[in-house]
């Protein structure tokens, strides 16, 4: 009896152990999740209003003759660029990713993965992960974002990949986050055909130039916003596995409370029984 309530008592603290730090990093993650969504949220606006210049600008300026905006039809592989988690903890955060892309992705097109874990599941898996960008990749390294921008434009302009795709996480509120593919290369996914305007816009000093410098800043912006909704889903998704995990926790140690009460109370009347047992006997 002595050795269950032994068993049951290190069992009580080594769940008790696991409570704290499930605590912890709900805690932290719920903080970030409120730090970062107010970012996503201001920047939503700031990439909306590119948005929207975007269209104006693509609709009326004349004579555009971009590869940008057309598929290299004759290239052979498309360019995936894919955002996973590098920490744990966070549910079935990538394993959605994972699973998403287990249909979209051929052998043969090469891949940009953001995230340990992504980069670790897909080079054990055979998929062909470009080593040079990615690797230890943050949404907050403006420098990397810039420098990775630069590479898939200038790649896509030598007609290397059919077309860049972006695989994150849409984030729809605190329960749901959604893994979708998003084409950024070519142009196209939210540029409409038309405007409110009647007149096109005056563009100095011409519509090509402007173009030409239109296309990397919406490139880049694109990306930071994507790279950065996806960081808030996962905040948000280790945050509900820790706040399920803390809940287990103390339904667990509840559990073992109340059995090593019963034990013990098992105990003390094994030995009362004993003692007299023993005074009766003599």
């Amino acid at each position: 009896m002595a050795q269950d309530l032994s068993k049951i008592k290190t069992r009580i603290n080594s769940v008790s152990g696991a409570l704290k730090v499930t605590k912890a990093m709900k805690l932290v993650s719920s903080i970030k999740v409120q730090k970062w969504k107010k970012v996503m949220l201001l920047n939503r606006d700031y990439v909306k209003c590119l948005e929207d210049i975007s269209n104006i600008v693509f609709t009326h300026a004349k004579k555009i003759d971009s590869i940008l905006l057309h598929e290299n039809e004759k290239a052979e592989k498309n360019l995936w660029i894919v955002i996973t988690s590098s920490l744990g903890l966070c549910g079935s955060y990538n394993q959605n990713i994972f699973k998403f892309t287990s249909e979209l992705i051929n052998s043969s097109d090469d891949l940009i993965v953001i995230g340990e874990k992504g980069r670790t599941y897909y080079a054990k898996n055979g998929f062909h992960v470009l080593e040079e960008y990615g690797k230890n990749a943050s949404f907050n390294d403006e420098e990397l974002i810039k420098d990775l921008s630069q590479f898939v434009l200038q790649e896509f302009n030598r007609g290397t990949y059919r077309s860049v795709h972006l695989i994150y996480t849409v984030f729809k509120n605190s329960l749901t986050f959604i893994p979708t593919d998003y084409r950024l290369l070519p142009f196209g996914n939210d540029i409409s055909n038309h405007s409110s305007y009647a007149f096109g816009p005056i563009m100095e000093p011409s519509s090509v130039e402007i173009v030409d410098k239109l296309f990397p800043l919406y490139f880049k912006s694109t990306l930071y916003s994507k790279m950065l909704e996806a960081e808030v889903s996962e905040h948000a998704s280790r945050s509900n596995a820790m706040d399920s995990a803390t809940n287990n926790a103390e339904e667990l140690l509840e559990t073992l409370q109340l059995d090593f009460n019963k034990a013990r109370q098992a105990s003390i009347t094994e030995e009362i029984i004993e003692i007299v047992g023993a005074s009766r006997g003599k």
